[in-house]
């Protein structure tokens, strides 16, 4: 099973895994409001940069292997020479590198209960995926939570993705954890989101 990203703007979770037929897809990059991802400098999108220069630590990058990995502060030749495929963009630390959990910086921000999805990677093909939360503070995991649950499954790697309202998991079409837009709750409207890690 090998994870794809998709790069699209304007579109529900539940939207793309419909079009795409993803048997299970969550919710991708930190974004602006006007969809443009942010985060990480370098994009790369079917193995072509889409924008970038250089990385600045905050991509995730999915080889053609089926890894991921960070590539840190690095030209985006250099990246693309790694065999990378899709890449996705973070503000968040990488909780685990090589097996080791990672020292995160921001000790109050880790430790803040919020709404997150994550991926870990115990072997290239071999990953496991967390949400958790309402899409709102006080609802969902502490990173530092979220770091500890990855490592206890063996996770080579892992990273946070965007959290939030953005926060979704959708399994063979049905939504296990819908994202809902905090403006407008009451309707259960689902928030447009502009990229996602999807499963086939």
């Amino acid at each position: 099973m090998l994870a794809k990203g998709e790069l699209m703007q304007d579109e529900t979770p539940l939207e793309a895994a419909q079009r795409t037929g993803a048997r299970i897809l969550v919710n991708g990059s930190f974004y602006e409001h006007d969809f443009s991802r942010c985060g990480a400098d370098l994009w790369i999108k079917d193995e072509k940069i889409l924008s970038g220069d250089h990385s600045n630590g905050r991509e995730i990058c999915l080889k053609k292997d089926g890894s991921f990995f960070s590539p840190g502060y690095n030209t985006a030749e250099s990246v693309i020479k790694e065999g990378v495929v899709f890449s996705w963009g973070t503000f968040n630390d990488t909780l685990i590198e090589h097996g080791k959990c990672c020292t995160l910086a921001d000790k109050a921000w880790a430790s803040e209960i919020y709404s997150r999805t994550g991926v870990g990677m115990v072997r290239p093909l071999e990953y496991y995926l967390i949400t958790a939360g309402e899409g709102i503070k006080d609802h969902g995991l502490s990173l530092f939570r979220e770091q500890e649950i990855f490592a206890s499954l063996g996770c080579w790697y892992a990273r946070d993705l965007d959290g939030g309202a953005s926060t979704a998991l959708i399994i063979d079409g049905v939504c296990i954890r819908d994202n809902v837009d905090p403006k407008i709750k009451e309707k259960h409207v689902s928030r447009r989101i502009p990229d996602f890690l999807a499963f086939f």
